[in-house]
């Protein structure tokens, strides 16, 4: 039944448009024996179809005997925290073509560790804010 229910996440966080380096992040945080909403469930559109799907989760990890600690340790070892997003980018190139780089340097130092938690670095984690314009960086120019 793994791949039902891997098909089934993947399936909830295309239809309720999640952040999926986000979602998966946040599922390393999942507590196998907690019953308690947890992170994932706030930033999905779906919290009913998530609440289902976390508890057929929560099950599977109960019945292989998963340790929570050391799943996390192994998730965060290849969920990254942090990645180049498109308006993060943006930002920093519009700086950049004002002679200030220091945003630049900032997602250089934040992206040289994206697996690993930085406390002056939690906007970099972030989505793109709700409204805000899609926007498309390119490496060709």
């Amino acid at each position: 039944g793994d791949a039902a229910l891997a098909n089934r996440w993947l399936t909830l966080l295309h239809r309720t448009h999640a952040d999926f380096t986000l979602s998966f992040r946040r599922l390393g945080a999942v507590r196998a024996a907690d019953p308690a909403p947890d992170a994932g469930r706030d930033h999905l559109a779906d919290p009913l179809g998530y609440d289902a799907w976390i508890e057929d989760y929560r099950t599977r990890l109960r019945r292989e005997g998963s340790d929570d600690t050391e799943r996390r340790a192994r998730m965060d070892a290849v969920n990254p925290l942090y990645v180049l997003r498109n308006h993060l980018a943006q930002q920093a190139i519009e700086r950049a073509e004002t002679g200030d780089f220091s945003e630049a340097e900032m997602l250089t130092r934040v992206l040289r560790q994206p697996f690993a938690e930085q406390p002056d670095a939690t906007r970099y984690a972030e989505p793109p804010p709700p409204g805000l314009a899609s926007v498309a960086v390119s490496c060709s120019s």
